[in-house]
């Protein structure tokens, strides 16, 4: 049982990561931009989160935390600008843009953590604590925030005009500036709330990697991509993806630390880390027939074919 309550808790703070990167892929792709780069912008927002983390420290309490989180957030937005200019206004390759953003943002976080004095990481002091609803970690203030999130993105893409309009410009762009909305703003505004939410997904990583930045993320863009592709760009699909892979992943990372397990499982604990990576594209190759991609994904708006 302390077995299991250990993978919940840990499982909360990665469920928080792939939800936020999952959901960030959802709202630019459903404007009909592709987005690949989630996994350099939660790079960035990692980065941010554990250089403002570690000067401020714990000064202002818990509040220091959230404000990180904040930071991270707009700095994300900053960088998903570059995206957005290459693949809405230059209508560049956005599969390119997106791998360029993930090796711009790669070489950024190794720069800062080499410089003199970090030795190859960021480490920051984590001996405030979480917020916490209810007893343990399980409920904290990211897992809050996190299912706000998840409600507000799922009732405003089913239930709003803005939803609505915004799954417009992703299914069927030139049809959508017909009835005068504009595409090129919309798309925009998705890419960078795109970044917003990415760089929030690294920021609560550095989180769950306990205070640590070493310039990565581990992967958990792409493995939020695989997620938003498993449940078919649909929110309700998607959390739940967010919450098997986030104990898939918990529990491959800390099934070697466990007392009593044999030592073929501690020599190759590494094997273990691969399971959500193994497991997606299990999932993404006996998925892809029934793929409900918007239409226009990855297609640049041209008003001339209206």
């Amino acid at each position: 049982m302390d077995a299991l309550r250990m993978i919940l808790e840990n499982s909360s703070l990665i469920f928080v990561v792939l939800i936020f990167g999952a959901l960030a892929g959802l709202i630019s792709e459903r404007s009909g931009v592709t987005n690949i780069g989630i996994e350099g912008m939660m790079t960035i927002g990692a980065l941010i989160f554990a250089v403002f983390a570690k000067g401020v420290g714990a000064s202002w309490g818990n509040w220091s935390q959230i404000i990180a989180l904040l930071c991270a957030g707009l700095v994300g937005v900053l960088f998903a600008s570059l995206h957005a200019f290459a693949a809405v206004t230059l209508k560049a390759d956005q599969i390119i843009s997106g791998v360029a953003i993930n090796i711009l943002a790669a070489a950024i976080a190794l720069f800062v953590v080499q410089l003199p004095g970090n030795n190859g990481f960021i480490a920051f002091n984590t001996i405030y604590t979480l917020p916490k609803i209810g007893s343990g970690e399980f409920f904290n203030i990211y897992l809050l925030i996190a299912v706000v999130t998840i409600v507000i993105i799922g009732l405003a893409l089913k239930y709003t005009k803005w939803g609505l309009r915004h799954i417009a410009t992703g299914e069927n762009p030139n049809a959508a500036d017909a009835a005068g909305i504009n595409v090129i703003k919309r798309r925009y505004a998705a890419v960078l709330l795109s970044g917003f939410l990415a760089a929030m997904a690294g920021a609560v990583f550095t989180m769950y990697a306990s205070g640590t930045f070493r310039a990565v993320v581990n992967g958990n863009g792409f493995l939020a991509i695989a997620i938003l592709i498993f449940g078919q760009w649909r929110v309700p699909l998607i959390t739940i993806g967010a919450a098997l892979f986030a104990i898939v992943e918990t529990t491959g990372a800390r099934i070697s630390y466990q007392t009593g397990v044999s030592s073929w499982v501690v020599t190759n604990k590494e094997l273990f880390n691969t399971l959500p990576f193994v497991i997606s594209l299990l999932v993404l190759v006996f998925t892809s027939k029934w793929s409900k991609a918007p239409k226009a994904l990855g297609v640049p708006f041209n008003k001339s074919k209206r």
